[in-house]
Parts: C-alpha cells; structure tokens; sequence
C-alpha cells in the first residue's frame, strides 16, 4: 500500500507513515467517517501516484531503446493487421470471374451441357411452330398436306439432331463456343468487409435465341433442316451424322455476324484462402452464368 499524503510505499498494519508522519487508516477498521465517496477518492489517488512512478521510471530508459520498443509495437501491428485483413492489390476480379466462367468448376460443370439444351429447345420449338412454312420453302409441300405431320417430322428431325450432337461432344462444345466466345466481363464497384469483396458484374452477351432466329431466315439453314425433316423417319443416327454437320457452321456464322448483344448485372463475391495465399470465387449471382453462356435471363 502507498500513503494517502506523501505516495511512499509502507507495509501493511503501520499506522503512521515513515517517511512524512502522517497517519495511515487501518483498512480492517471499520470507520463510520469513510464513506464509498472517500474510498473511491483515496482509490484515485493511488491510481495516480502509481501512475507517477511509472512515468518517472520510464523516462529513466534512454530515449534509443523507448523509440525502438515503440518501432517493434507498431511493425507487430501493422504485421497483424495485414495478415488478418489482405489487400486486394493483388485481386485481378475480372480474370478470376473469366477463368470461373470457363473452366469446369463444381457450380458450372454442367453449363456446357445446359446451353446445348437451351439451344436445342429453342430451335426445336422455332422449327416446329413454322415446320410447314420450312417445307414448303424448300418445296416439300405435296409430302406434307397438315401442319400435324409436319410438326411429327420436325419432332422427328429434332431427336435425331439432339442424338447426333450428343454422340459428337467436340461439335456440341464447338456449339457452344460460339456462344461465349463472344460474352465480355465488366467489373463495377467493390467493396470490402472482412475477407469477403463484393463486386458489381455486367456480362454482355450474344443471346442464342437471337442466333437461332436469324440463322432460320438464311435460305440455305432452311433447306438443310427441311431435307433433315422431310426424310427424318427414314434416317439413321449414322446417315444423320453426314447430314446435320452443317448446323455447326450455320450457327457459327450466323453468331459472327450478330451484332444484338444484350447484358445483365449481378453480383460475384471473392474470399481469400489464407493457406493457399490466393483469392477465388466465393458467390455468383445465376444470371449472369446464365448470360454468359447466352441464356436470357429475367
């Protein structure tokens, strides 16, 4: 304990001061004139005379070895925060979203395969509401004499076509690169809150609905899709092969030269791993991995 008058430490149970004289209270006593107001001031006081002593034994340390405690405390800090809380100086957004697009990632794997889908169901349905039209453009009309039996063989030709592709995966991805090729990434603002950075993304791209439409006004699509249809319940998987080639082409020069793009704006969330010392994609928003692969969304 330190005495309430001159700050010097005594020992317990003295009851004057050794160094000014001055009378000590005994704590065990229970005094009448002491009241919570006196203790907390008394408790004051011996907050600042420790307080005192501690800036007297401070200023003893040379200057040199206080600026350098100082110096490590503040690296040590600074070093802290900055493995707890990365910079994102090295988070490239855009090339991380590009390479989550394309490559086969647990949330996308199946992509391929979805835009092939959504490309064939929308052809099917274009080809059917118009089967008639079709033959009788590439004068097939005397075989067909109700809308009825030329839907059939649109329906016909269709399971064929989706056959054929489905057999040819490296046509069904050539397919579908014609569609992403042409998608674009735009990264808007970002922010930051802990490890995560959410960024605002906007995809332009080729819409396959618009591709489809286009690629049925050319008069040569139109053929070759009604001969498919006027002989589809005579063909083969292997005579389609020979026959259906021409889509591929169809599609990727009617893509070339499309100039409608449409866009859609979402977000995509980054995190840092800390032990692999690497940002990866953490969240994206379903519309735009639909759009980049051309679906329309809504």
């Amino acid at each position: 304990m330190f005495c309430p008058k001159c700050g010097t430490e005594i020992r317990n149970g003295i009851s004057f001061c050794p160094k000014c004289g001055g009378k000590i209270q005994n704590q065990t006593e229970k005094s009448p004139d002491v009241n919570k107001k006196t203790l907390d001031y008394f408790n004051a006081e011996d907050y600042l005379l420790r307080l005192k002593q501690l800036i007297i034994t401070v200023k003893k340390i040379p200057k040199k070895i206080v600026v350098g405690i100082v110096a490590v405390v503040v690296v040590g800090l600074i070093a802290v925060n900055l493995l707890g809380h990365p910079s994102t100086k090295n988070l490239d957004a855009e090339e991380l979203a590009q390479e989550y697009f394309e490559n086969n990632m647990v949330e996308n794997k199946d992509m391929y395969q979805t835009c092939f889908d959504y490309m064939m169901d929308d052809l099917s349905d274009r080809i059917k509401a118009n089967a008639g039209l079709l033959l009788k453009t590439a004068g097939f009309t005397p075989m067909f004499t109700k809308q009825r039996d030329a839907q059939d063989c649109a329906d016909s030709a269709m399971i064929l076509i989706k056959s054929y592709f489905s057999s040819d995966k490296s046509s069904q991805k050539e397919l579908v690169k014609a569609v992403t090729q042409y998608s674009s990434i735009e990264i808007g603002d970002m922010s930051k809150e802990d490890d995560i950075v959410t960024a605002s993304v906007t995809i332009q791209y080729l819409d396959i609905t618009s591709v489809d439409k286009a690629m049925l006004e050319s008069a040569t699509t139109l053929v070759g899709f009604s001969r498919i249809m006027a002989r589809a319940k005579g063909l083969t998987q292997e005579v389609i092969r020979g026959k259906a080639g021409f889509i591929v082409d169809a599609f990727k020069d009617t893509a070339e030269n499309s100039e409608e793009r449409k866009s859609s704006t979402g977000i995509m969330e980054f995190s840092y791993d800390k032990k692999r010392k690497k940002w990866f994609v953490n969240y994206v928003d379903n519309n735009l991995l639909n759009a980049y692969y051309g679906m329309e969304t809504r």
